[in-house]
């Protein structure tokens, strides 16, 4: 045998060779039968091991350069919730030798999670369970020995996350970039592209686990707001369109874990957004368009983060821009607490139909909120109005001064409570018709809302007591010590309308008119109210103590009031203390913002014991009677004060002993066409059967007039019967201020005599007439007759009979021409037939001046014979001897008006 002797070296190369060929033997068959394992055991074993059922498992290529599996699929009861289409793998023989992987990419991978109560989990997903003895739940995992291969890279590409809710289904899809080169250093980064509902949001995360850091920035421009909505994002009641450019970076504490800052900001620019009724746009800009809305949220701690956000517009319900908001939320042991500061503008605008705010008004409001671990939220407000609030309604204008609110309140198991306190320096309320100014008025207020699910009832309660209130409509003041106001509302379920009672109360309000010169006192009302307006509401009470008219005490009122579906009922009773048993009747109401009263004195009969000087202090001493039955009807139309009525006295008689005044059988009718002004219809009756003043009689007399604006008096036409004849007047219009009038008094047929009997000329009687004018003037408080006359008719005898003449003799001395001449004139007057007769009226000062002129004869020879040695006639005893055919006679009279006719002390002021 011959030994063979091989080289070392060639003997190494040959073990090499063998264990190469060894090794690629085996690597063949692994790369031939792992596919095969991974497909049949490894995938499905550990699908089954999450809880999972492998539904595709397929490896399409396993080789010294790279790996394909895929797809994978995952099920869970039936649905897929897990699938990959492709799990690409790049590395090469010398990689692997090197203990390293290039790249692992992760084509098309789905995944379903179920989002329920705040958790998010894939169905049907089961993790094993840990023993507890390696748990580290506060400490990370060291980057360095995550992954016992190197990777230098992996990439997701085509990624699908479904989020399912019980009503959508939100797919986002995901491209990311890994790079995972110095992991060995513990150090990761990458970046994430994200699609949530079309719209792009980059993230880019860094990992150094020797700087103990992480920090994620999240970018984001153009995102489509109104997407969000398209999606099912958003609540029913929200909808939002705009742009929104979002910027945010987080920086954290690796181990152990917790935030170091963050900041997160939002620009939002043409944003439309409506919650119900409210709708929020960008606040208004130049020429170059609207600014946007800044929206930051930053801080050093989870617990604890500021947010702010710069102006927008709130446009409705009302138009507000909000030109500050800011606030700090902090999460507690227990829950959550936050505060907000919010400065805003009220703009001059339409608030509601028929409401316009006048003015620009700044708004300050701070709000806190609490929420505990029960769930329970508490939240309290505060708003201050700066300035003055200026309303105004087509019927009225409306003003505060420093409005302010304040709001308590807690939601609790879907029921919603809250109080509040409403008040103001200042309210003043005017309309056309009425004025209300009412210092420092506060209402205080609660109300519940319960959920509509829960079949509870919603309340409401509000209370309000305003002191010092005045009032004033026209030349009408209304003083008003203290108003009361209690309501109420309830809602019996979420759907149904709320039904609201009130009740209004007052006390001894004060109403006065000084110009009028009447007062009501001791004013006092208890309304119940309701809402919606009932058609016949509850009983209430109105009272008024005291009614005054001149400094005299007419009475009171009471009765009842009582809502209904437009406005209010009165049913009233007036009892006088003027005139005892006389009563006034009034019934009336409210229509919208129209009011009515109806008032009428059912016949009443007045008594001898009527003392005028109760109603007019003037009339002191004058005592009527009769029978008085009178009505108005008066309101508020349109904003306007109207009234008419009508009165109606009747067999009326009126006495003044003193100053011998008598008018009996008067009737006087009067229709008022306007009580605000106290203007009458036109031919307004006055009728006297019988009137005496002082030595003046006379019957019949008719007057009609009209009470004119201004409280003018204006005589159409008057006559009376005197001496059994006629006087007709002219017109004349009497005024309030004037004192000066002349009216000319038109005489038809007046019984001669009776007229100088009348005057105080002499005691007279006879069958004679006279016609004529008797201009007549009252200035400054006297009577005065300027040339007036009355003759008699031209072709007419008369015959009169005068006594008591003897009068006109004194002063004149006898035996003197004159006496003779007086003396045959008065003697031919005790029985006297005139062809023609003229009596001229004049005044001087408080006398009447009387002339009187006769041509005629006497019936009957007088006591006078011719004198021859005087040359003259004498009278003579004994029987009538002179005969005079013919005598002209000139007398002159002289009487006091006053005597006459008492009229200085007619209406003498007490």
């Amino acid at each position: 045998m011959v030994a063979m002797k091989i080289h070392p070296t060639r003997m190494a190369i040959w073990i090499t060779a063998a264990l190469a060929a060894l090794i690629l033997f085996a690597l063949a068959a692994v790369l031939v039968a792992l596919p095969a394992y991974m497909q049949s055991r490894l995938i499905p074993q550990a699908a089954h091991a999450l809880g999972l059922e492998p539904e595709t498992v397929q490896v399409r290529r396993i080789g010294l350069w790279g790996a394909d599996v895929g797809p994978i699929r995952l099920r869970s009861g039936g649905s897929t919730v897990f699938s990959i289409g492709a799990l690409l793998i790049d590395y090469s023989p010398a990689s692997l030798l090197g203990g390293c992987i290039q790249g692992i990419t992760l084509v098309a991978p789905r995944i379903e999670l179920s989002a329920a109560a705040g958790n998010i989990a894939i169905p049907g997903l089961s993790l094993p369970a840990s023993d507890g003895k390696n748990d580290k739940a506060t400490s990370p995992p060291d980057l360095k020995t995550l992954i016992p291969v190197g990777i230098q890279w992996i990439r997701i590409e085509q990624a699908e996350v479904a989020i399912r809710t019980d009503r959508l289904r939100l797919p986002v899809m995901l491209d990311a970039d890994i790079d995972t080169r110095h992991l060995n250093q513990g150090r990761l980064s990458g970046q994430v592209q994200l699609s949530i509902v079309g719209n792009r949001v980059s993230l880019d995360a860094a990992i150094s686990q020797p700087d103990n850091l992480a920090r994620l920035v999240i970018n984001s421009t153009g995102f489509r707001l109104q997407t969000l909505d398209q999606a099912g994002l958003l609540p029913e009641s929200a909808q939002i369109n705009g742009m929104a450019d979002l910027a945010g970076e987080c920086r954290f504490s690796i181990d152990p874990p917790a935030v170091r800052n963050f900041s997160l900001t939002a620009g939002l620019q043409d944003t439309r957004v409506r919650i119900h009724s409210t709708r929020i746009e960008n606040p208004p800009g130049d020429n170059s368009g609207r600014p946007p809305i800044i929206v930051a949220i930053q801080g050093d701690d989870p617990a604890l983060i500021q947010w702010s956000c710069t102006s927008f517009e709130v446009t409705e319900p009302a138009k507000l821009e909000i030109a500050q908001l800011s606030g700090v939320w902090r999460q507690l042991p227990t829950g959550w607490s936050m505060k907000a500061d919010i400065r805003a503008l009220l703009a001059a605008q339409t608030v509601m139909q028929g409401i316009e705010l006048k003015n620009e008004m700044p708004v300050d409001s701070q709000v806190e909120a609490l929420r505990a671990a029960d769930g329970r939220l508490s939240v309290t407000a505060g708003v201050a109005a700066g300035g003055e609030l200026s309303l105004a309604t087509e019927q009225a204008a409306i003003s505060a001064v420093n409005v302010r609110m304040n709001i308590e309140g807690r939601l609790d198991t879907g029921t919603l409570g809250a109080k509040s306190k409403l008040a103001a320096d200042s309210l003043h309320i005017e309309s056309p018709a009425l004025a209300v100014s009412i210092p420092k008025p506060t209402i205080n207020g609660t109300i519940t809302l319960a959920s509509p699910d829960d079949g509870e009832a919603s309340t409401f309660s509000a209370r309000t007591v305003l002191s010092d209130i005045r009032s004033w409509t026209g030349a009408a003041n209304l003083d008003l010590p203290q108003l009361e106001i209690n309501a109420s509302g309830r809602q019996i379920a979420g759907t149904a309308p709320w039904h609201f009672t009130a009740n209004l109360k007052t006390a001894q309000a004060v109403i006065k008119d000084p110009g009028r010169k009447w007062a009501a006192s001791g004013v006092s009302l208890d309304m119940p109210l309701a809402w919606p307006p009932p058609d016949k509401g509850q009983t209430g009470r109105l009272e008024i103590r005291g009614i005054q008219w001149n400094s005299r005490r007419l009475g009171g009122i009471k009765g009842t009031v009582k809502q209904r579906a437009h406005g209010v009922d009165m049913d009233l009773r007036h009892d006088s203390r003027l005139f005892p048993g006389l009563i006034v009747l009034m019934t009336g109401g409210t229509n919208n913002n129209d009011a009515q009263l109806e008032a009428r004195i059912p016949a009443y009969e007045l008594d001898e014991s009527a003392n005028l000087s109760r109603f007019f202090p003037a009339a002191a001493g004058i005592l009527v009677k009769g029978r008085l039955t009178a009505g108005i009807q008066a309101g508020i139309r349109g904003g306007a004060l109207y009234g008419k009525g009508h009165l109606l006295l009747e067999n009326a008689g009126l006495r003044q002993e003193a100053r011998q005044l008598s008018l009996d059988g008067i009737r006087l009718e009067l229709h008022m066409d306007d009580l605000i002004s106290l203007k009458s219809a036109p031919r307004q009756s006055l009728q006297i059967g019988q009137l005496q003043f002082g030595k003046l009689a006379a019957r019949a007399l008719d007057v009609n007039f009209q009470l004119e604006r201004g409280q003018t008096l204006f005589i159409e036409k008057a006559a009376v019967n005197w001496c059994n004849g006629r006087i007709n007047t002219s017109t004349v219009r009497i005024a309030p201020g004037v004192d000066d009038y002349d009216v000319t008094l038109f005489c038809d047929r007046l019984n001669l005599a009776m007229v100088l009997d009348q005057l105080g000329a002499a005691e007279a009687s006879g069958e004679g007439t006279v016609n004529g004018r008797l201009p007549v003037r009252w200035a400054d408080g006297k009577f005065s007759f300027d040339n007036g006359f009355l003759y008699s008719t031209p072709g007419q005898a008369g015959a009169i009979q005068l006594s008591g003449t003897e009068v006109l003799l004194s002063g004149v001395p006898a035996g003197t021409p004159q006496h003779t001449q007086l003396d045959i004139a008065t003697e031919a007057l005790k029985d006297y037939t005139y062809q023609w007769a003229k009596l001229n009226v004049s005044s001087d000062g408080d006398n009447l001046l009387l002339a009187l002129k006769f041509d005629g004869k006497p019936n009957r020879l007088l006591p006078f014979a011719y004198d021859q040695s005087l040359g003259q006639f004498k009278r003579v005893g004994g029987s009538g001897q002179a005969d005079f055919k013919g005598i002209s006679i000139d007398l002159n009279f002289t009487s006091p008006l006053n005597d006459i006719i008492h009229y200085k002390d007619l209406l003498r002021q007490k």
